[in-house]
């Protein structure tokens, strides 16, 4: 108490107030750290945002860029051409071919080794349940022919059957492919396609494809593979009473 005594009145004052300043400094600093912490979510908020927005544009762009991709390529003469060619080849494969029933058995056991050696297999590694072999071999004579000719008899290895041009028959169908085949697979390297299906609306057959894989000449109306995205862009397409474009994920 002494020492207190003997303090002036101002440095008593100061010693008074001096939990009240350092108080006031703790709660200023405090506050400035609440503000900034906003000030940095909230910049974090707005680059999320900005983030989203440059993402949806860009993936409006994208579809966008696909869209008029299509819409040319559909609108092209030689790619109109090339549907009804194959489509009317198609039809008249079998006949064409003309096969005495000892190389149409062969021509079938090429075409059942290609599914049980190599298709079946890889789709089991993929799927949970086990597929059967009566599931998905094809039953129509213009399917076996044409998967006979650029899958199973096909020189490449599976997952290069798009390299073929031309089959060793002289169909019509072989004529065509060896035309339009080369153009078509050219379009999709270049843009990075999965895949080029020519579907006939009619029918359903896939009457043609880029990379040949199991759906090749099988009907999406009543082949395995209906019901498939595919199908469902063949059903808009046979109940549109325009040309439209229809994207399936």
């Amino acid at each position: 108490m002494t020492i207190w005594r003997n303090l002036n009145i101002g440095t008593k004052v100061l010693t008074a107030l001096l939990p009240l300043i350092l108080l006031s400094i703790a709660l200023v600093s405090s506050i400035s750290i609440l503000i900034a912490q906003r000030e940095l979510e909230e910049q974090a908020f707005n680059k999320l945002i900005a983030t989203r927005e440059i993402k949806a544009t860009q993936i409006e762009n994208y579809f966008s860029q696909i869209r008029h991709q299509i819409e040319t390529f559909s609108e092209n003469h030689m790619v109109i051409s090339a549907m009804k060619d194959f489509a009317a080849a198609f039809k008249t494969i079998f006949e064409e071919r003309n096969l005495t029933p000892e190389a149409e058995t062969a021509l079938q056991t090429r075409v059942a080794e290609y599914y049980q050696g190599n298709f079946l297999p890889k789709l089991a590694d993929n799927s949970q349940i086990t597929p059967h072999f009566t599931d998905y071999f094809p039953n129509e004579e213009s399917t076996q022919i044409l998967q006979d000719l650029y899958i199973a008899n096909n020189p490449n290895q599976l997952g290069s059957k798009h390299k073929l041009a031309r089959a060793s028959d002289n169909s019509r169908y072989s004529d065509h492919h060896a035309r339009y085949h080369p153009v078509l697979r050219n379009f999709l390297e270049k843009f990075g396609y999965y895949d080029i299906f020519l579907i006939d609306i009619d029918t359903g057959h896939i009457v043609y494809s880029v990379f040949k894989e199991a759906d090749y000449a099988t009907s999406l109306l009543t082949g395995p593979y209906a019901n498939s995205n595919l199908d469902k862009s063949l059903s808009n397409c046979q109940n549109s009473q325009s040309a439209k474009l229809y994207i399936f994920d």
